[in-house]
């Protein structure tokens, strides 16, 4: 027997669009409905396909009570089965925010070259010499800066703080038993963990390398101009 055709109204599909600037912080222009909907009666017909533009991305409604979507949890495609309206708007604000932090997300290969870069400013240099008690504190006085610019930055959830604040306590303690050379590398390490931790924007990222590099220049300047 034929599949009976599926509808919701055009008010609920408006809705979930009006949604996107909110939880998603994208244009809809970034986004198109395939097929081009069909309207009859002040209703829609089923299936329609939210897509986002240049992306894989989409979230599909196939019923008031049934969706697809990707990117779902793990990467995959995920298909759920809800009891009402009101869980298919949940799941699509979820998938919405999914997609922000995917456009949030750094390019992996401007992440690995601003580290490459970072760690050619101590690369050159070999010394065993180890911190003096000055140089520790010049050193704590910077990590707070960059404390500061991420959390100003982020805006951190409780988790992420206690990221940002674990990664900098480590980085003092590491101070006071590594030789400069082995803290240097051990430094981009730390901020490259923090810049994909934070899923910080290639600008932010970037920002936080540069204040990185001024760390090592003041800590290591003996070190570099030699």
């Amino acid at each position: 027997m034929a599949r009976q055709p599926q509808f919701i109204l055009r008010s609920q599909l408006n809705n979930l669009i009006r949604l996107i600037p909110t939880y998603c912080d994208i244009s809809m222009h970034a986004f198109r409905l395939e097929p081009e909907p069909v309207t009859t009666n002040f209703q829609v017909e089923l299936p329609v396909r939210l897509v986002c533009e240049g992306t894989t991305f989409f979230f599909e409604l196939r019923s008031d009570r049934d969706c697809r979507h990707f990117p779902g949890s793990g990467g995959r495609v995920n298909d759920w089965h809800f009891v009402s309206w009101s869980q298919i708007v949940t799941q699509f604000k979820t998938w919405l925010e999914v997609i922000r932090s995917e456009f949030l997300e750094p390019e992996p290969w401007t992440l690995l070259n601003e580290a490459k870069i970072l760690g050619a400013e101590v690369s050159s240099a070999q010394d065993s010499e180890t911190f003096e008690e000055q140089e520790l504190a010049t050193m704590r006085e910077h990590l707070n800066v960059i404390r500061d610019f991420l959390i100003a930055q982020v805006e951190p959830t409780t988790e992420q703080l206690r990221l940002i604040n674990e990664k900098m306590s480590y980085l003092e303690s590491a101070a006071t038993r590594q030789t400069k050379m082995d803290w240097a590398n051990t430094a981009v390490g730390v901020m490259f963990t923090i810049a994909t931790g934070l899923a910080l924007a290639p600008d932010q990222a970037n920002r936080l390398f540069r204040l990185t590099s001024q760390l090592v220049k003041t800590v290591f300047m003996r070190l570099i101009t030699e």
